[in-house]
Parts: C-alpha cells; structure tokens; sequence
C-alpha cells in the first residue's frame, strides 16, 4: 500500500492597498504587445516612488489581469486623484530611460508612421541592465531632464570630401569641431563605417568623450553608453541609424555621413 504524502500548502504574503499620491497622477504609454491598444493610460502612484518617478521613468502596472513594463511620458498634477485609477507596481531603475523632448519624437514617429509608439521605444531604448544602473548609478547619478525644448533655427550644410583626404577623416574632424558647440551625433549606415571611425580616433589626439551606439556591443555595454549619452554633456556619439533615437544630453548637431 502506498504512503499518503503530507499536504503541504503554499504560503503566500498578503498584499494590502499601498497608500498613494492623492495630488499626482502619471499618464503612460503600455507595453501591452497589441497594437490596438496604443493609447495612454493613467495611473496612481505609491507615496514611497512619489519622489523617484519621473518622465522617462520605466515601471510596471497592472494591465489587463497581467503586469505590464511602461514608460511615464507624463506627471499630471490635480487637486483630487480618481481612486478609480490602478496603481503603479514597482519602478524599474531609479534612472530615467530618456528624456521629454526624446517622448515627444516617439510621438511625432509613431503618428507620422500610424505605429504603436512602445514599438518605438523598444527600438530606441536598450534592455534594461539592472547592475549596469547599479554600477553608474554609484559613480555619476543623474539629475532628472525636465527642461523644455529648446527651439532653435535649424541650420543645413553639406560636407564635400576633398579627394587628397580620407573622407572617414574628414567627417571625424567636422565632428570633433562640432563639440565646441555642444554634445554631437554622427550616424553611419553600418557597422564597418563605425569600426572605420574608431580606427582613427584609436590613433587620434583628442580629450573628448566618444560613445559607441549600435547592435554590435555586447548588451551591457550599449546600455551604459546610452546612459552616459543620455546624462553626460558635450559627447560625441556615434552610430547607425538607430542612435537617432537615442537622448542625447545637450545634443547641438547631428551629421549624417555617406547618405546616399
């Protein structure tokens, strides 16, 4: 005869209602994987990430019986918050992903296109390294960019390459010279024009920080490039067409070599 093995019951923690912002909501765009479901979702926020949420922010929410990964693209701020909102479940990094005026091309792109904008957002921003956030986090926290666009008069140029030079060289010193004026991005169609650049600036003289964008780099490493161009001044970024996307602090010029 078979032995009856014991019952064992599963212990679970209950979960009661978190105390909310009764003054603040944040409007998100969900990661839902359905793109008839594109629009924007309100939520309430737990008081313990009312002063670590920001725009740009990735959380998770509940979402159709399932948890979701969102990106806040807004703080809404009012004098009574609907208690019929749902509430945020956890905040993903401490670090804000990107940045309002980058939020608004995302919304610009995906209605010129007729896109799910979170298709866009997932092109745009790397997969989250949680010990990569940890490590920079350490050396160099960042401050939330909340400033307003800037709008400046676009100015248009086109670079003709002198036969008697490398045209990699030239495009390299038009980019160096730019950061005099501000943080630069130098987009490349592919990944042998970017090895091409960065044999010349390996033997190259110069102080600048160079950052590295494309599908080439291993995982971590291309996230912590995003966040050192999303949070360091006066850098030069370089990259295939997907760096356009990517949020570059103090972005003053944007070069487009061999554009054909």
């Amino acid at each position: 005869m078979q032995s009856v093995k014991p019952l064992r019951l599963k212990r679970e923690t209950f979960r009661g209602k978190s105390e909310t912002d009764p003054s603040t909501i944040v409007n998100v765009w969900v990661d839902s994987g359905l793109s008839h479901l594109d629009g924007v979702y309100s939520y309430r926020i737990p008081t313990e990430l009312k002063e670590k949420i920001f725009v740009g922010s990735r959380v998770k929410v509940p979402f159709n019986s399932r948890s979701c990964e969102a990106l806040v693209i807004e703080l809404v701020h009012s004098e009574e918050v609907n208690n019929q909102f749902k509430v945020i479940e956890s905040l993903l990094g401490e670090i804000p992903a990107t940045n309002e005026s980058m939020i608004k091309f995302y919304a610009l792109m995906a209605e010129y296109w007729a896109s799910d904008p979170y298709s866009l957002v997932k092109s745009g921003i790397p997969p989250r390294v949680a010990s990569v956030e940890k490590n920079f986090a350490y050396r160099d926290t960042p401050q939330p960019l909340r400033s307003p666009i800037v709008r400046r008069k676009r100015e248009q140029s086109f670079l003709m390459h002198s036969p008697h030079k490398s045209a990699y060289a030239q495009i390299l010193e038009l980019s160096l010279t730019q950061l005099k004026q501000g943080s630069t991005l130098l987009l490349l169609p592919d990944v042998k024009d970017i090895d091409r650049i960065f044999e010349l600036i390996s033997t190259s003289r110069h102080s600048h920080t160079v950052l590295r964008l494309d599908s080439s780099l291993p995982r971590a490493q291309r996230y912590e490039n995003y966040l050192k161009a999303l949070t360091m001044e006066n850098v030069l970024v370089i990259g295939n067409r997907s760096a356009l996307f990517a949020p570059v602090n103090n972005l003053n010029s944007i070069i487009v070599g061999f554009e054909k």
